[in-house]
């Protein structure tokens, strides 16, 4: 193998290895949204004011954070 096709072969292997940390990170970062948003939508049904105002503002937040 030349040291060209080697180099070839190691840049794809680096920017699948970047996509891949891409990707999990904006998995993470998903989650920790999500669990953000599930702990807020449990406080506001803890004080029983679970309008459907509120319910779109926080799909508003997620949807708004998700474009990011």
């Amino acid at each position: 193998m030349s040291s060209v096709t080697r180099t070839i072969k190691m840049k794809k292997n680096d920017r699948k290895i970047q996509n891949q940390e891409n990707t999990e990170k904006e998995m993470s970062s998903r989650l920790v949204i999500m669990n953000m948003m599930s702990a807020h939508t449990l406080f506001l049904g803890e004080r029983r004011i679970m309008s459907n105002l509120a319910v779109q503002y926080m799909t508003n937040a997620i949807n708004e954070a998700m474009d990011q």
